[in-house]
């Protein structure tokens, strides 16, 4: 599970919008965001933007980096 979480004052009510390498999330308009699970197509700039009547502002991004898996390259046996 890939979990983002933003903390965010002023004016009630405010609003989220999750965002991906800049553009929309659909229906990611929570304060988190879940992401699970987890694979290669998930890697990117996950940001959020917040907004109240006053205006929005934009987060800063933070990098989903997904690591590859392992890959068996050989199996040596040895007896002893």
């Amino acid at each position: 599970v890939a979990h983002f979480e933003v903390l965010a004052n002023g004016t009630t009510p405010l609003s989220y919008q999750w965002r991906k390498n800049g553009l929309d999330l659909p229906g990611a308009t929570l304060r988190t965001l879940d992401i699970a699970p987890v694979n290669a197509s998930h890697a990117g700039t996950y940001s959020v933007r917040v907004t109240n009547i006053f205006g929005l502002v934009d987060s800063a991004g933070a990098a989903l980096v997904i690591a590859p898996i392992p890959v068996i390259s050989s199996i040596v046996v040895t007896r002893q």
